[in-house]
Order: structure tokens, then C-alpha cells, then sequence
């Protein structure tokens, strides 16, 4: 429970429940789950509908209360889908918010543009809005209230839009709703007319090279599976064979034009671009049966215009000794910290964690009995970081706190968090998940859980001992 201690609200750790009654925590644990705006939405105009509910709650037109929404457009790079497609989405699901948001409440562009439904009307213009640098976009958005930003992520078996409102003046995200993208957004379904890799590729890069027109020298930052940073031994093959073909495209005998390739090594921080230079960002999506998937290219210029191709392909020309999909390891980009790590009754504990990107953190402890408490996310200070990350803080510079109670159990214990599947099947769901996380628990501290029927499922632990 929640009680005031010296003018904060403490959260005693912890309020115990044994694994005997786990079947009814797991009963409760469904609807922190699938409450308020972090509920997942089938349909886009639930969605829309929740997101102006949220609009509503957050700004009072009755009391002579405005708002500006900063409007973040998607990030090309990062979609499963054509872009074209992509803010065709994004367009009608703005345009429903607009007619449904309050009439006090304004939205603007990263260019500093009102986005009225005049202006959503011009197909095109919230893609072009996406083509200057981020930080040029966060420099016009600096004066909003809300920002709203979003992505398209793939899964085996679905492809899902996910938008979130933030608060400016505290980096709270206030909103987060997600939804199935409808068949009609995505002009091909994922695997549908799939080429060799060969052919996808040549047919790739005589596009890019024809649409940049002179290209001369080209950043290699890695073949990222998903909605990862993380390079697969897959994505450096594909990457090495289209730098091949770009090559191909740019050699000239007669006038001597050749292409010149920069590496970057592992966790290498790329440097300034040149004048002339390009990055290419090269991510690959898999379908349902791990024979076919969706690629993407980008060339980045060093004025920050991106030249996107996107193509769907077939892996059976990959060698076989290269791995798809990631590993455990390969998952884990989070960031989890708690301290101290000792405790003793009385003492108050800290926790920041740094989920991966468009995670939707579920945040427990586990005593030494296996024993879980989950930790609801109102209780934890909100942080945006860009790229769809969160910062998530308890500690004693906030509202909340979590504090050592006489009655916990001594002996190692474990914070952390799960990213929650969008696929929980009712109680019996839920319950399969806790099971498996306590299972790994002590053999591995941070990784990816695999439960029938869900993808992946990415968690992190840290733990700490309570002397008593």
C-alpha cells in the first residue's frame, strides 16, 4: 500500500503475495496490465478515441487552458511498411484525433506549420515535414506542450502502430496506445512477391543510386534486424552484398568514378558526416516462417534527406551457418540500475531503468521464495529519450519511494521489469509468462523469455541483498 512518510509517498517493499496465491495476483496483475491508455486498442479509432480521452483529461478548454502538440513524424529508417503507406496511417490517424481532440488544443509540425485537416489533405506533406534532421524538428517543438510520436513495429504475425502523447514540462508520457495496422496500409503483405536476395538487392541499389544521383562515399552503420541497434552476422552479410551493388552502380571505367566505403567497427560512434557522404541504414524485417522478409535501405545525406528503397525478399540464398533472428543476449539494450545494493529496514531503495525502445515496462520484485509484488509505472518518474525510450526513476529525489519494511524477506532480491506482449491471452496467459520468468530467473539475470504463441520476450533483473 501507499502511505506519506516525511512529505513523500513511500511504497513499502514489499507487500508480499506466496506463489500459492499467485493464480489471484496473477487475476490483478491482467488488469495493470491492460489499464488506461496503456491498453492495447484493436480497432485505430479506439485508439484515436482513447488518445482524445487522454487529450481531454490533460487540458480543460472550460477553464481558458490552451495546448500545442508538437507532431514528430515517423523515423523512415525504422518501418516494416513502405513510408508512402506508413503516413498514410499516420495522416488518417491525426486527422481523426484532430476532429475528436479539444477545440483549445492546436497541432504543429516539425517545421513550425498548424496541421489542420486543410493540411492533411495534401497527401504527402507530413512525410515531407520528416525530411529535415531530428534536431532541427526538436528545435521547432520546443515551445509545445504535448508531443506526439509513433512507429510501426513488426512482429511474426502482425504488424502494430504504436503513438504516444508526452507531457513537455515533465517528460511524462501521459498516452501510449497501440493498434493493429489495417491490411489495406500495407500495399504488399510481408513475404508477397519476395525476390532472391541477388536480385533484391541489384534492383535496391540501381534505385538509390538513381534517386541520389552522384554518390561518391558511403557510411556502412550495420544490417539491424527489427526494432533494434543490434547487427546480425545476417544483416552485415546482406549489408556487405548491396555495398557490393552500389559499387557496381557508381563504377565507371571511363571517367574513373568509383565508390568509397567506410566501416564502422562494433559500438563505434559514427563521426560528423562529410559533404557528399551518405549513411546507409539497412534494416531487415522477417515473416511468419522464417523464409521470406521485408528489407529496407536508406541513404542519408550529411543535410540529413533521407533516400529510402524497400523491397521484399527471400532468405534461401543466405548461408546457412548465419543467424535471423537475434539471440538472448543480442536482445538485451535496456538499462537497469538499483542501489544501494545492500539495504537494511528503514532503508530507501532507488531505481532507474531504461527500457528498449517502445517497450511497455511491467515493473515487479521477487523475493528470495519467489514471491512477486508488482511495482505500478504511476509510481515512477517519466522521462522521454527520444527514439521511442523512456527513463523510469524511483528514487528519493522523487514523489514515490520504495522502503525496506521489517516484515521483507532477508537474502538476495530482484527489481526489474518485462517489456509486456500486446498477445497475453486472459489470466492462464499471464500466468504461463510469470511462471517462465521465475524459471530463468537465477541462471540468467536479463534476456528474452519464450512462451508458446508470444513473441520474444525481453526482461531485466538486478538484484540486491536485505540484511535484516
Amino acid at each position: 500500500m501507499i502511505k506519506p512518510i516525511d512529505s513523500k509517498q513511500k511504497f513499502p517493499l514489499w507487500t508480499w503475495l506466496s506463489t500459492q496465491t499467485l493464480c489471484c495476483f496473477l487475476a490483478a496483475t491482467l488488469i495493470v496490465l491492460m489499464m488506461g491508455s496503456q491498453a492495447r486498442a484493436q480497432l485505430m479509432e479506439d485508439a484515436v478515441r482513447g488518445l482524445s480521452l487522454t487529450l481531454r483529461e490533460q487540458v480543460n478548454c472550460n477553464d481558458g487552458n490552451s495546448a500545442r502538440v508538437g507532431i514528430f513524424p515517423f523515423e523512415e529508417t525504422s518501418l516494416p511498411i513502405s513510408p508512402q503507406s506508413a503516413f498514410s496511417l499516420y495522416e488518417v490517424f491525426l486527422g481523426d484525433l484532430i476532429n475528436r481532440a479539444p477545440s483549445c488544443v492546436e497541432f504543429i509540425d516539425g517545421r513550425g506549420a498548424f496541421v489542420t485537416l486543410n493540411y492533411l489533405g495534401n497527401s504527402g506533406t507530413l512525410q515531407e515535414s520528416g525530411q529535415q534532421q531530428r534536431q532541427q524538428i526538436q528545435s521547432s517543438l520546443e515551445a509545445v506542450d504535448y508531443t506526439l510520436d509513433g512507429t510501426i513495429l513488426s512482429t511474426d504475425h502482425t504488424l502494430s502502430a504504436v503513438f504516444r502523447l508526452t507531457d513537455m514540462t515533465n517528460g511524462v508520457a501521459v498516452g501510449r496506445v497501440t493498434f493493429d495496422v489495417p491490411a489495406s496500409y500495407s500495399s504488399t503483405g510481408c513475404g508477397d512477391g519476395a525476390l532472391p536476395l541477388n536480385a533484391a538487392l541489384t534492383r535496391i541499389a540501381e534505385a538509390l543510386s538513381n534517386k541520389v544521383g552522384s554518390l561518391e562515399s558511403v557510411v556502412a552503420t550495420g544490417g539491424k534486424y527489427a526494432s533494434t541497434d543490434t547487427v546480425t552476422d545476417a544483416g552485415a552479410y546482406i549489408e556487405d552484398q548491396l555495398l557490393s551493388e552500389l559499387s557496381k552502380s557508381v563504377e565507371n571505367a571511363i571517367t574513373g568514378a568509383a565508390l568509397r566505403v567506410q566501416r564502422l567497427s562494433a559500438n563505434e560512434t559514427p563521426k560528423q558526416q562529410e559533404v557528399g557522404e551518405h549513411a546507409l541504414l539497412l534494416t531487415y524485417w522477417i515473416c511468419e516462417g522464417d523464409q521470406t522478409g521485408r528489407l529496407s535501405a536508406t541513404l542519408r545525406s550529411s543535410d540529413g534527406l533521407d533516400t529510402n528503397e524497400s523491397i521484399n525478399i527471400n532468405f534461401s540464398t543466405i548461408p546457412s551457418g548465419l543467424n535471423l533472428r537475434l539471440s538472448s543476449r543480442d536482445e538485451v539494450d535496456g538499462t537497469l540500475i538499483v542501489s544501494p545494493t545492500i539495504a537494511a529496514v528503514g532503508t530507501e531503495v532507488s531505481l532507474i531503468a531504461d527500457p528498449p525502445a517502445y517497450c511497455d515496462p511491467f515493473f515487479l520484485s521477487i523475493a528470495p521464495s519467489n514471491k512477486i509484488t508488482p511495482i505500478p509505472l504511476e509510481f515512477f518518474k517519466q522521462v522521454s529519450l527520444g527514439n521511442g525510450r523512456t527513463r523510469y526513476e524511483i528514487s528519493p529525489q522523487w514523489n514515490f519511494g520504495l522502503i525496506v519494511q521489517e516484515g521483507d524477506e532477508a537474502g538476495l532480491n530482484q527489481l526489474g521489469y518485462l517489456c509486456q506482449p500486446s498477445e497475453i491471452d486472459g489470466v492462464a496467459g499471464l500466468q504461463g509468462l510469470m511462471r517462465k520468468l521465475l524459471e530463468v530467473r537465477t541462471q540468467s539475470s536479463e534476456g528474452v523469455l519464450e512462451v508458446l504463441d508470444m513473441k520474444p520476450i525481453y526482461y531485466q533483473l538486478t538484484g540486491f541483498e536485505i540484511v535484516l
